[in-house]
């Protein structure tokens, strides 16, 4: 090989090193991107941030305005409301909700 034709292979193994190293740079930067995104929209929580939500998952709240985590109200002794499953969809209405007459899902009515 001659030593042109060498410096034309040299120079094309150059360009695409670059080429390689520039979409490389790219893709590191898609991908922090990504994450600071996630982040953003509620994906993985940074380790600065705060727990904000204390609730319990199993509290439901009372008529009477308090907040309970057993089966019965601390404050007044109503028992809590149970959860009911929507016949047609499956969704499930939480005790929170117990006032509601419609499936948050699909619209079907709840018989009770």
């Amino acid at each position: 090989m001659s030593k042109k034709g060498l410096n034309n292979v040299m120079k094309g193994v150059n360009d695409a090193n670059r080429t390689v190293g520039s979409v490389s740079r790219l893709t590191r930067s898609i991908g922090q991107t990504g994450k600071k995104l996630m982040n953003l929209v509620g994906g993985k929580k940074n380790k600065k941030d705060k727990d904000t939500n204390n609730k319990d998952d199993n509290s439901w709240l009372c008529e009477c305005g308090k907040s309970n985590t057993e089966k019965f109200c601390g404050n007044c002794g109503k028992q809590a409301p149970q959860a009911v499953i929507c016949p047609i969809c499956d969704w499930e209405r939480i005790p929170e909700n117990s006032q509601m007459k419609f499936c948050g899902n699909c619209g079907a009515r709840f018989d009770e």
